[in-house]
């Protein structure tokens, strides 16, 4: 399997060489890449952030490079910037619990990451990359969001975070949405989903008040996520969304 996917990756690189806004993406650092691509202007719903606007031809080959060619330089760019933004004075906006409460240093709760402390205040947050089907990992060979999340995880030395996979699952297989108008998109997405209901009960009876963070490397409309955390939501659970672009 693992040969077949390496002569995937060679038949895609010899297919579709590095473009201009590649090369100069991948020329940057993490660190330069996360403050030198443009933020998606605002929020998409509440308690859903995105990171990076989509329509930027460097963002939107970093999202190309990651869904398809499993990209190191693309995931190490993408995971950084997620993490720089969870652990950042930026997701406090994240974690509120209005979602759209201005977040100063006075009205600052969790996690803000960035202070000092060992452990961070508040519920504990477990990072839920948004599930695929069955199908659709066969045809790629991987969910990138898994991948996304991992890089995460390396970076999160201090482990603020935990990693779910077992929560959500993807239950139905729509086909690609790229072509889709809102209306088409919304109606695929009813019912996709489902909780693993004993996985969440052990998560609770572990950690008092659990935030959810379901991570997703593209939003368009918003309608895949808001499903999910809708689907979290009703068995009670606090979620929020955060993709890397929109």
């Amino acid at each position: 399997m693992s040969f077949i996917r390496n002569l995937y990756t060679l038949i895609l690189d010899a297919l579709f060489p590095l473009l201009p806004e590649e090369r100069v993406l991948f020329s940057y650092s993490p660190e330069k890449a996360y403050t030198e691509l443009p933020r998606a202007p605002h929020s998409l719903r509440p308690h859903i952030q995105s990171l990076f606007a989509y329509k930027d031809e460097r963002v939107a080959k970093l999202i190309w490079n990651i869904k398809y060619k499993k990209s190191k330089p693309a995931l190490e760019i993408g995971g950084y910037a997620l993490y720089q933004y969870l652990a950042g004075p930026r997701g406090c906006a994240l974690f509120s619990s209005k979602p759209n409460e201005v977040v100063t240093e006075s009205t600052r709760t969790l996690p803000c990451l960035e202070e000092k402390s060992a452990q961070p205040r508040g519920p504990h947050i477990i990072l839920i990359p948004i599930p695929i089907t069955t199908k659709r990992r066969r045809e790629r060979g991987f969910n990138q969001c898994e991948l996304l999340v991992a890089e995460i995880q390396r970076l999160d030395i201090r482990k603020h975070f935990s990693v779910r996979t077992d929560v959500l699952i993807r239950t139905q297989h729509s086909s690609r949405q790229t072509l889709k108008d809102r209306a088409h998109r919304l109606e695929d997405a009813r019912g996709i989903f489902s909780v693993n209901e004993p996985v969440i009960k052990e998560i609770s009876s572990r950690y008092p008040s659990p935030l959810f963070i379901i991570i997703d490397d593209v939003i368009t409309t918003g309608s895949t996520m808001s499903e999910a955390l809708g689907t979290l939501k009703k068995v009670g659970c606090d979620a929020r969304g955060l993709s890397l672009a929109h």
